[in-house]
């Protein structure tokens, strides 16, 4: 079983503190030393991002930045047409392997 998977069973919610907590429990390591890992490795996935690289997370799927362009749109107001801003969003591909895992749980 995936280290990711194992704390995703345990917890509803992860972020950035706890995944530093547990990964300094698992393999017994200082606070200190997990809180760095995780900086470097947050950091670096944010850098590829940015570059338009994708972020291939084991077992889990890829990270993917994804942009929507502006769109005319009719105001309700002014009943005019304005463009929309242009918007980014991060979108996760899931991977085979866990879409037939989460088709066999309810995943809430």
């Amino acid at each position: 079983m995936s280290f990711f998977i194992y704390i995703c069973k345990k917890r509803k919610q992860m972020n950035f503190t706890t995944l530093s907590d547990d990964l300094s429990k698992e393999f017994n390591m200082p606070k200190r030393q997990a809180l760095k890992m995780t900086t470097f490795l947050m950091s670096r996935m944010r850098e590829k991002l940015i570059f338009g690289q994708h972020v291939n997370l084991y077992r889990v799927g890829t990270l993917v930045l994804k942009v929507r362009k502006s769109k005319p749109f009719p105001s309700v107001k002014t009943k005019k047409m304005e463009i929309s801003k242009k918007k980014y969003y991060l979108a996760l591909n899931v991977s085979p392997g866990l879409k037939t895992e989460l088709k066999k749980k309810t995943v809430y």
